[in-house]
């Protein structure tokens, strides 16, 4: 089994990715590193209640190129404009050819603008935001079964409690099915680091 993730590794190359991220976190934050990466909105009328109206997945060439005009590549050469990888970022709302590696950034701050909410309170606004991210990306893993293996969950918060509750045993299910989930943390706005999810 490690001999498989390390090969699997390798071949997608995550840990080049997840150290350009990390770096990228480290010297901009993750705030703007998050608005790099997701520049687009759903589209007016689309109802978060109901994920399939449009993709959860963008694609990586449609970002704006800010950082990388600052010689800044989150994702890594490979998966940088002129690179020869493809990846998928989620959230997003353009359709698009899977991708055996995909992105889902979490970040409790960001907000689309048409967003409908169910409360005012910014708890529940955040808990919310985050159970939508996570809908759409278990509708990527359906949409791309067969093709995505790998997928990078970035956070900037972690509550064990809701997720054994409203995702671990989808999840698990899916790193049955072969899928590898690596999870990354953000502490600070500012630092990346990958800790442990036990999907049993």
């Amino acid at each position: 089994q490690i001999e498989e993730d390390l090969g699997e590794n390798r071949e997608l190359g995550i840990s080049d990715l997840l150290d350009a991220l990390g770096r990228a976190i480290e010297e901009v934050g993750y705030d703007e590193v998050y608005d790099d990466l997701l520049t687009s909105e759903p589209p007016e009328g689309c109802d978060p209640q109901h994920e399939t109206d449009f993709d959860p997945a963008r694609p990586w060439g449609g970002r704006s190129p800010r950082l990388a005009e600052k010689g800044i590549n989150p994702l890594g050469r490979r998966y940088s404009p002129g690179g020869n990888g493809h990846i998928n970022i989620i959230p997003g709302d353009q359709k698009i050819a899977c991708t055996p590696l995909a992105v889902t950034l979490v970040n409790s701050r960001a907000r689309f603008r048409r967003f409908r909410f169910d409360s005012d309170h910014e708890d529940d606004r955040a808990a919310q935001w985050r159970r939508w991210v996570f809908n759409c990306m278990k509708a990527h893993l359906v949409n791309c079964a067969g093709t995505v293996r790998a997928m990078v969950v970035v956070l900037d918060h972690w509550d064990a409690r809701e997720f054994e509750h409203e995702h671990a045993a989808e999840l698990t299910a899916w790193r049955r099915r072969g899928v590898r989930f690596y999870f990354q943390l953000v502490t600070r706005r500012r630092s990346l680091s990958p800790f442990w999810v036990n999907l049993k």
